[in-house]
């Protein structure tokens, strides 16, 4: 507690209007813009961020407040600064994933091993060798009649 009653954030867990706050800087710093730019009713892509941009805003986010947010929800249920603020605080506490931790599921006996049989593949006939074409007999040309055959 502060002298005036009020509590440091230290003391508490962070509420709607600090995370809100937190998400305006950080879209504002990621956007290049300034803060006064990013209302909480604006949704994140009408201020100009694309998928990238808020994967390393939203991994910021996670990183800050021990939450995760799938991006499936962000872009579903926290398009705007408020509404992913609202997401983060629920969050707040339950883990690091942002939900119960999960049931493990039973374990399976062990199974015998399996050894591989041999397998064994049939004979593959190999083609025969290519027999060479016989070379092409070029006929001769003609001599016209006016030369009569020349004789050794």
């Amino acid at each position: 507690m502060l002298g005036n009653g009020a509590t440091s954030r230290t003391d508490r867990s962070p509420g709607v209007e600090d995370v809100s706050e937190r998400v305006r800087e950080l879209t504002a710093r990621h956007l290049g813009c300034a803060l006064a730019d990013v209302r909480v009713d604006t949704p994140f892509l009408d201020l100009g961020a694309d998928s990238l941009t808020m994967i390393n805003m939203l991994r910021e986010l996670e990183g800050e407040f021990s939450v995760r947010v799938a991006m499936r929800e962000l872009f579903d249920e926290g398009d705007t600064p408020a509404r992913l603020s609202r997401l983060v605080v629920a969050r707040i506490g339950a883990g690091p994933t942002g939900a119960p931790p999960p049931v493990p599921a039973p374990a399976a006996s062990p199974a015998a091993p399996v050894t591989p049989s041999p397998v064994s593949m049939p004979a593959v006939p190999v083609p025969p060798a290519p027999v060479p074409a016989a070379p092409a007999v070029i006929a001769a040309p003609a001599l016209p009649p006016s030369h009569p055959p020349r004789r050794p």
